[in-house]
This record gives C-alpha cells, structure tokens and sequence, in this order.
C-alpha cells in the first residue's frame, strides 16, 4: 500500500520528468537565439565598416583626382572631368536609422551623377577651360566631405571606434572639409556657429596656401 509520501514522490516524478526536458529546451532555445543576436550584431558592425571605409576612400580618390589636374594645369591637360561611381552600400539593418543612413548613401551616389553632369555642361563642353575645372573642383570636394561625414554616421550607428589616423590624414580629412565649407559660401548671420566655423575654415586654407576667390 503506497502512503501519502511515496505518492507524492511519484507526482513529483512525473511533473520531473516532463518539466525537465522543457527546461532544457527553453535554455537552449535561450542560447542559440543569443548567440543569433550576436552574429546579426556582428554582421552589422562588418558591413558598417566596409561602408564606412568605402567612402572614406571614395572622399581620398576625390582629393586626389582634384590634385592631378591641378598638376597638369601648367600643361593644359590632360585632365579629369568625370568623378567615379560609388558602389552600393551594404544594408546594415532594417531599422528606421539604417534606413536612413541607405537613403543618405543613395542621395550621395546621385550628387556624384550630378556633379559629373554639371561638369560636363560647363564651358559648353569645352573642357580646356578652366572654368570646368574649378566647377569639378567644388563638387569633388562638396562629394568628399558627404562622404566623410556619412562614414561616421556609419561607424556610429554600431557604436564603432575608428582607428586613429595618422597626421597627413587627419590634415587631408580637415582640408577637405574646409574646402567644402568654404566653397559653399559664407552664412547668413543667424547662422553664428557657421560662420564661425567657415572663418575658421578659410583661416587654415590660408595658412595651408590655398588661394581662395
């Protein structure tokens, strides 16, 4: 005859033997989809960096096409006019800031299309005139800080450090930003900080020999 003990042993039993399994599996469950999160987190940090670095390169090409013409501006030429493509992003999530941060990638891939076009209409085709030049000049430099300034937005997004750069560039990142501010001309006076900002900037274009307008 069983008593009242050993029948509660038996129901602890029965309620062990299906609660167990159950625990087991709710952890596992809880690991892998941990270790998920983890690997999507990882992607995303990947993916942001290769953007991020993808531009910060587009925006070296830039100044570098820019410095070749000017290079060959004693000889008239050869010259370059056409400013590359940038490839497509890679999607870093589908959140409303990585998708804010592909639809910035997107609108700077058709200010590099405009760019090339505004250049090609300048000095009506007439490309051995200088005023094309200084037009490719502006844009590049426009083109570069963007893409500069959306490569950090990149490495933000997945709280990412950048390397520490060297000091030529971190002066060719500051001159390009500089340019680009300058080019686009002096604030309005409610802007103070701007302005601030652009004096400052054609201060240390100045200083670096650039011969503004």
């Amino acid at each position: 005859m069983d008593t009242p003990n050993s029948q509660n042993w038996k129901v602890i039993e029965d309620v062990a033997k299906w609660l167990v399994p159950g625990i087991f599996s709710v952890s596992g469950w809880v690991v892998h989809w941990r270790q998920r999160r983890r690997d999507l987190f990882t992607a995303r940090m990947d993916r942001a960096r290769d953007n991020a670095a993808r531009l910060e390169q587009y925006a070296y090409d830039a100044h570098d096409l820019v410095e070749g013409n000017n290079d060959s501006r004693p000889d008239a030429g050869p010259f370059t006019f056409n400013l590359p493509p940038l490839d497509d992003a890679e999607p870093t999530g589908d959140r409303h800031r990585d998708h804010s941060l592909l639809n910035a990638y997107r609108d700077l891939q058709v200010d590099i299309e405009r760019a090339t076009r505004q250049v090609n209409l300048t000095d009506r085709g007439d490309f051995y005139g200088f005023a094309a030049l200084d037009t490719f000049d502006r844009r590049a430099y426009r083109v570069a800080a963007r893409a500069l300034e959306l490569a950090t937005d990149y490495r933000r997004r997945v709280g990412m450090r950048r390397a520490p750069l060297a000091p030529h560039e971190l002066n060719l990142e500051r001159y390009i930003r500089d340019r680009a501010r300058v080019d686009a001309g002096q604030p309005t006076i409610v802007r103070l900080t701007s302005r601030v900002r652009y004096a400052l900037a054609r201060r240390r274009l100045a200083r670096d020999g650039y011969n503004m307008p």
